[in-house]
């Protein structure tokens, strides 16, 4: 999750900070396995990745908002779906209900990379705001110091 989140960071601090503007050549490679892995993808809006490596794509499919991460070859490293609660499956939902009873859930997104599949989901509760990271049976993801990896507060 942590190579996730921070592939994911660094793409949009990359993106932002660069402009949306700017033309990217994508190798053709990439463009193909993108169409082929994503071929209801709305407004596909494509950004060079960080310090040189692979590409970031943000676009819509389904009314949801997406981004992708293809190397120069066009192997798909990982794939976000930015969520609502109504979607969580209910063994997540069921999770979440059983282990922060009080948590109201902020930001869900689905991520899928090259290491595992699994739901990073933001739980507000008594001032304090952190994340949940789940597989989609609900288990939580093991390679945290316990289940909460915690964020800043706003």
């Amino acid at each position: 999750m942590r190579t996730s989140v921070f592939m994911l960071f660094i793409f949009f601090a990359v993106a932002s900070t660069a402009g949306f503007s700017q033309s990217v050549k994508i190798p053709k490679a990439t463009k193909e396995a993108f169409a082929k892995d994503f071929p209801k993808a709305q407004k596909p809006h494509w950004q060079k990745g960080t310090f040189g490596f692979g590409f970031g794509v943000t676009f819509t499919a389904d009314t949801l908002k997406n981004t992708a991460f293809y190397d120069q070859f066009g192997q798909l490293l990982e794939h976000t779906i930015f969520l609502t609660a109504e979607l969580l499956p209910e063994a997540v939902r069921n999770t979440l209900s059983a282990g922060h009873p009080q948590a109201k859930i902020g930001q869900v997104t689905w991520v899928r990379s090259i290491e595992r599949t699994f739901y990073c989901i933001e739980l507000q509760k008594e001032n304090r705001t952190f994340e949940v990271n789940l597989d989609e049976e609900g288990e939580p993801i093991d390679d945290f110091d316990g289940d909460e990896m915690p964020m800043i507060s706003e």
